[in-house]
């Protein structure tokens, strides 16, 4: 469920937020990453918890997207494919590591505690961008758009020969 989700919400939240200041987006989709991980530690059945889940995929979703869009925006244009590099080896990082480092813990101390301690290292990142990432604006364009425009002409063969 939980792929499912991100999978879908990820293109579809950039779309309809781009015009939203990037940095206050950032902000608000971490907030409710933090939220939706609160919600599954406190989750008193299996409904609640995949409420939760839905939830935390969307926030999820969002903020890997605003990461790269940011990271473009903000790197130099010598620098950005070692920005989106970075974002992209955390990602696997977080993949590699985290797994067998969330199952040792669960192990340890339930499931439980895996998603509370989610929720406290997002509360970092939202301090540490606040401090440390400035106003970004939303987009006037919109790629996406721009993007499924060109495949449509190029599909009815618009394009110039």
């Amino acid at each position: 469920m939980f792929a499912l989700v991100y999978a879908i919400a990820g293109p579809v939240l950039l779309v309809l937020t781009s015009k939203i200041e990037r940095k206050k987006l950032y902000l608000a989709s971490l907030f409710i990453f933090f939220i939706g991980n609160v919600m599954t530690y406190f989750s008193p059945n299996f409904a609640f918890m995949m409420a939760a889940r839905v939830l935390t995929a969307t926030s999820t979703a969002l903020i890997i997207v605003l990461s790269l869009t940011i990271a473009v925006k903000i790197a130099a244009p010598a620098h950005q494919a070692k920005a989106l590099g970075l974002i992209y080896m955390g990602i696997s990082s977080s993949l590699v590591l985290g797994v067998p480092l969330g199952i040792l813990i669960s192990n340890m101390f339930g499931w439980r505690v895996i998603f509370l301690g989610i929720a406290v290292l997002s509360n970092g990142s939202m301090v540490l961008i606040s401090l440390y990432l400035g106003h970004i604006p939303g987009g006037e364009d919109n790629s996406t758009f721009t993007t499924i425009e060109g495949f449509r002409k190029w599909e009815n063969n618009q394009y110039p020969s």
